[in-house]
């Protein structure tokens, strides 16, 4: 779902610092579960909850979550989904090479926040 997430967010960007934010901020959000379940087992959010995260650590699955055959259910996700994402990896590369569509008329970097069209650059 993240890689789903940050190439939506990133086809909608239009500046760097918007996609450098974007991937920071998926990121962060798909730490925060790991983090809190850990710091729950360490103790800090008190003994309860550790006692609960020693639980659930040591339950079983139910037996409808075995499966015989894993791999084949693993493929029927990850099959379809690098066929969609190689589909509009090719389908942006084209466009992008295509003379009609997207194309940059202003390429802009930026160094600092404070430097202007008429400041001379310092040390570059």
């Amino acid at each position: 779902m993240a890689v789903l997430v940050v190439f939506l967010l990133d086809m909608t960007s239009s500046e760097v610092i918007v996609i450098i934010l974007n991937f920071t901020a998926v990121n962060f959000i798909s730490k925060i579960d790991e983090t809190a379940f850990e710091l729950a087992r360490n103790g800090k959010f008190g003994p309860t909850m550790k006692e609960i995260t020693e639980k659930i650590e040591q339950e079983l699955l139910p037996k409808c979550s075995y499966r015989k055959h894993k791999h084949v259910r693993y493929m029927f996700v990850v099959i379809p989904v690098a066929i969609v994402l190689f589909v509009m990896l090719y389908y942006i590369g084209f466009f992008q090479v295509s003379t009609n569509k997207w194309i940059t008329s202003i390429l802009k970097v930026q160094f600092e926040e404070t430097f202007r069209r008429n400041d001379k650059p310092t040390g570059i």
